[in-house]
């Protein structure tokens, strides 16, 4: 699970402009972290999450949220980065078949009122 701060770090790593092991600037930080926020809103909207704004990002997303972020317009752009569409399209496919998965093994209990 990655926090905001965390992610915002990861899509850096991700973009070019941040080593491994070096710390984001603040300002940075806050832009990613807001284009998340946005993005986040987006991806609620479709149904796409099944976590709270504020809360970690489940593991299984990080990569995904990683690479959508990093493909945005606005942060791509900021950082001087051109957008990998493709990458953007599987990252979005990947975030909507995790959610598909129903990872409960245990069958439904039927609850008859």
């Amino acid at each position: 699970m990655a926090t905001k701060a965390e992610l915002a770090t990861k899509v850096a790593q991700s973009l070019g402009v941040l080593q491994a092991g070096q710390t984001i600037n603040a300002d940075d930080s806050t832009f990613i972290q807001d284009a998340y926020d946005s993005l986040y809103l987006i991806l609620r909207a479709n149904h796409s999450v099944d976590w709270g704004p504020d809360d970690d990002i489940p593991q299984q997303f990080e990569l995904p949220v990683t690479a959508m972020l990093a493909n945005q317009g606005p942060v791509s752009k900021a950082f001087g980065s051109p957008v990998d569409y493709n990458q953007l399209k599987l990252a979005e496919l990947i975030i909507k078949q995790s959610l598909a998965i129903d990872d409960n093994e245990e069958p439904a209990k039927v609850q008859n009122f």
